[in-house]
């Protein structure tokens, strides 16, 4: 690198010597300077060369020392990054490992809604069910009730008739005198029936009332 850049410098005063040649106007003493100036740059060049040298040497050193110090911590930090991406990819599993669990636990809360949907939706007709057999007993309870008590009407007026059937033929019966006149000797008078001592009795069944408790159930 040096001899490159003397290789320069001279190129460069050979350059300016054969000018003023050209033009008659370089001297002796013009030339010797420039050659000194020359070789003053030189040497200064030369120390900037080599005061790069050492700062570059220096910085190699630096680097080596920063490379020594930085390594630890480079292996310290890949680890870390290992241990993070582990983590991280742990994490990921565990993340769609609840996602499958909830998917499954929602499907099954699905399930159960439709199969509970399906017991109200039976529960309901049988309750719908119930109440219009309910309903069939109670118009039937109530129809029974009736024809029992049109039957005991009837059959109070039937008893009625038989009384006053009854009534007529004890009103058409011998007088006490016939009686007693027809009656043995040996019949004494406590043994006869005592005339108008039959005591008729109208019973009228009571009307069947329906329990409002069972209609409006």
């Amino acid at each position: 690198m040096i001899r490159i850049a003397s290789l320069i410098l001279l190129l460069a005063a050979l350059a300016a010597l054969s000018g003023c040649s050209v033009f008659g106007i370089a001297t002796k003493g013009e030339l010797e300077t420039a050659i000194q100036q020359e070789a003053v740059q030189q040497r200064e060049l030369e120390a900037s060369l080599a005061d790069l040298s050492e700062e570059l040497e220096a910085s190699r050193a630096d680097l080596a020392a920063l490379d020594r110090r930085l390594r630890p911590r480079l292996a310290s930090l890949d680890s870390a990054l290992a241990e993070n991406t582990e983590q991280v990819a742990a994490a990921t599993r565990q993340w769609n490992a609840m996602q499958a669990a909830l998917v499954l636990h929602l499907d099954s809360l699905s399930t159960e809604y439709r199969l509970l949907g399906r017991d109200v939706a039976v529960v309901r007709e049988g309750i719908t069910t119930v109440g219009a057999q309910a309903a069939k007993a109670r118009v039937a309870s109530r129809q029974a009730m009736q024809i029992h008590y049109e039957t005991l009407i009837e059959e109070r007026d039937r008893l009625l008739e038989q009384l006053e059937a009854l009534d007529q033929r004890l009103q058409t019966w011998p007088t006490p005198a016939d009686s007693t006149a027809a009656v043995p000797d040996g019949i004494t008078a406590a043994a006869r029936p005592e005339a108008g001592k039959i005591d008729i009795r109208v019973v009228t069944p009571e009307q069947p009332t329906v329990a409002d408790g069972a209609g409006g159930s």
